[in-house]
């Protein structure tokens, strides 16, 4: 693995990590809007620091050529790695019962459907506005950051 693809694979690690941090805390809370609010946080940071999260990459596929798949693989295996670190760092009985109603009610069409849809809203949300090199997120003020890291018309990898 070379060292680009080292370097992404720890940026989407971390960005794994980040999203696992709020879904932990919202399956291990009474109070839901605390681990909403921790999940927001977790892509505010994302943003911050320019981790790389799948569905704010994916959309830039086509954009792209054929040597964007391997990143794109490389991304989303690390967001799984960090998702994992962060599920076997802290086991909940709350995930598994989620899991279990999810897959009692488990019908393809709409989880496929789902599993499309999340990161092309996502990737619309946060970079679609990239021909005016403008983001929902980023800074107004003169000098501030760019919170979206590579939407702002420019390519992210």
């Amino acid at each position: 693995m070379d060292q680009h693809y080292a370097k992404c694979l720890v940026r989407a690690i971390l960005a794994g990590m980040m999203i696992g941090i709020g879904g932990c805390v919202y399956l291990g809370c009474e109070v839901k809007w605390v681990g909403a609010i921790l999940f927001a946080v977790g892509l505010f940071t994302i943003f911050s620091f320019r981790l790389d999260l799948y569905t704010g990459k994916v959309g830039y596929v086509f954009d792209n050529d054929r040597s964007y798949i391997p990143y794109l693989l490389v991304v989303i295996l690390g967001n799984f790695i960090g998702c994992l670190i962060l599920g076997l760092m802290m086991p909940l009985d709350a995930a598994s019962n989620l899991a279990q109603v999810k897959l009692d009610n488990y019908s393809f069409l709409p989880v496929l459907f789902k599993a499309l849809e999340c990161p092309a809203h996502d990737f619309s949300v946060v970079c679609h506005p990239r021909a005016s090199n403008q983001t929902y997120f980023q800074a107004s003020s003169a000098g501030a950051p760019d919170l979206a890291g590579g939407c702002a018309g420019r390519s992210p990898a």
